[in-house]
């Protein structure tokens, strides 16, 4: 299990790390190393999440408990995939988004530049509109 005391960057660290000594060894691992390591990343990516919601509030619909998410953004030119910015986001509590009337689903989550902007969005209850039918959200 991971260090409590460890800080995001620590944790995010070895998660990439695990990860992509799992990638490369996958192969030649046997089923259980290979378990081994898929317990240690899901531990980390656990870990992640409770230090990314760290002072969201409970939902106050359901009082379920958000978790925090790291996404990263991607965009494809000629010379592969280039990653830019993290959008962090808190919510996933267990609520089902919610029609807004105007053509718009409210999903039950908060999106941030920073953990802490995330987490300020979910507790002041502004959250992601999306476009019925539309993949990409924007903040309210």
């Amino acid at each position: 299990m991971p260090d409590n005391a460890m800080t995001l960057e620590q944790v995010q660290s070895a998660l990439d790390e695990q990860i992509a000594h799992y990638r490369a060894n996958a192969d030649d691992m046997t089923t259980r190393q290979a378990r081994e390591y898929q317990v240690r990343i899901h531990e980390l990516q656990l870990r992640r999440s409770v230090l990314l919601s760290e002072g969201a509030e409970v939902c106050e619909d359901c009082g379920g408990t958000p978790m925090g998410m790291l996404k990263t953004a991607a965009e494809l030119d000629e010379f592969g995939i280039v990653k830019y910015g993290a959008v962090y986001e808190v919510g996933g509590c267990g609520c089902k988004p919610v029609p807004n009337g105007r053509g718009n689903l409210i999903m039950p989550a908060a999106r941030g530049s920073t953990p802490a902007e995330a987490v300020a969005a979910w507790n002041a209850n502004r959250l992601v509109q999306k476009r019925a039918g539309e993949p990409a959200a924007k903040k309210v």
